[in-house]
């Protein structure tokens, strides 16, 4: 062998693992059935939250997301594909925790009406109870006069029945 073969050898060596590597990268990637099952559940969980009153839109990007995985699975394309599953999942996330968002807004926003009404009842009661006070000291003021005013009587018939 000569000196020249020998130092092509390594270079053929690093060559061929190069190829072995640049063609293993060409190879498809599994589908990505896990990502796409689990965008599936969370469409199914936000549909079953009745997102769709309060995030309609994010729950269809998630719809279109998950349509475009499926797509780039029958392209063969994995990567996208797996891309484009997460992409759902997040939509469907996003729908869901919106959703939860208006509906605690909506119950604060009754939370606060109800407080506002109980105000306003509370406000009416003092102002009855008030009325009753004023009455009862209205009621008590006549009832002195009265006592006064047969105090006065009685003392009177004492007096006319002592000058007979």
């Amino acid at each position: 062998m000569s000196l020249r073969s020998e130092t092509l050898r390594p270079s053929r060596a690093i060559f061929a693992f190069n190829a072995l590597v640049a063609l293993s990268g060409c190879a498809s990637a599994p589908p990505p059935t896990a990502s796409i099952e689990a965008a599936e559940r969370a469409i199914a969980t936000a549909e079953q939250a009745r997102v769709t009153d309060y995030a309609a839109n994010e729950l269809g990007d998630a719809r279109d997301s998950l349509n475009a995985a499926r797509e780039a699975v029958r392209q063969e394309d994995m990567g996208r594909a797996h891309r484009l599953a997460q992409r759902a999942r997040a939509s469907a996330e996003l729908a869901t925790a919106g959703a939860e968002l208006a509906t605690a807004r909506a119950e604060l926003a009754t939370a606060r009406a109800e407080l506002a009404t109980a105000r306003a009842e509370l406000a009416t009661a003092r102002a009855e109870l008030a009325t009753a006070r004023a009455e009862l000291a209205r009621a008590r003021a006549v009832n002195a006069d009265m006592s006064r005013s047969t105090d006065t009587l009685k003392q009177e018939m004492q007096r006319n029945t002592g000058d007979r």
